[in-house]
């Protein structure tokens, strides 16, 4: 087992030694074998997410293991909920609460890693039928995938606007 080595630096890193506020929101995917590897040893403040990949949107488990955290911390209180919109609401809380901070003029950073679109192909039913005209059912799940992310980026975006941070924020969407 390995993860992304620990003695390469990374941008959070970086921004924290600047003063940034540090978060990170979503998949890592970046190593949890050893401790050094965790995203809140690697320059985040804040994470909600899961280490692993290829898991069920809705139960966060793959095959019997069970994989979201919040800090370093095992919570099942998002079991049953459908990870984009898991992720957009905190960060939508990350991007008020700083806003309503007395440190509010202090530089943040967020990494938000959606887990969409990737397998395991699931979205709830509303965004499936979106799209009943396509045939394909796993064309249609997949295009309800997008839809669900593309919802929450613009749920984002809106909030960046209502608490005056919008103009002073690079959105980086790869």
């Amino acid at each position: 087992p390995t993860g992304l080595l620990s003695n390469i630096s990374i941008l959070p890193e970086y921004l924290q030694d600047l003063g940034y506020k540090t978060h990170m929101v979503g998949k890592w995917h970046l190593g949890f074998c050893n401790e050094k590897y965790l995203p809140t040893r690697r320059g985040f403040s804040s994470f909600l997410g899961f280490y692993t990949g290829a898991e069920d949107y809705f139960t966060h488990t793959r095959g019997a293991g069970y994989d979201f955290r919040d800090g370093e911390q095992v919570v099942r209180r998002y079991k049953k909920k459908y990870s984009s919109q898991v992720f957009t609401e905190r960060t939508q809380k990350i991007i008020k609460e700083h806003s309503a901070s007395n440190n509010a003029s202090q530089p943040f950073f967020i990494y938000l890693a959606f887990q969409s679109v990737h397998a395991p192909l699931q979205v709830p039913k509303r965004y499936e039928n979106m799209y009943r005209n396509v045939v394909d059912r796993n064309r249609r799940i997949f295009s309800g995938m997008v839809s669900a992310m593309d919802e929450g980026v613009g749920d984002i975006t809106r909030t960046l606007q209502e608490e005056g941070l919008y103009d002073n924020t690079i959105i980086v969407f790869t």
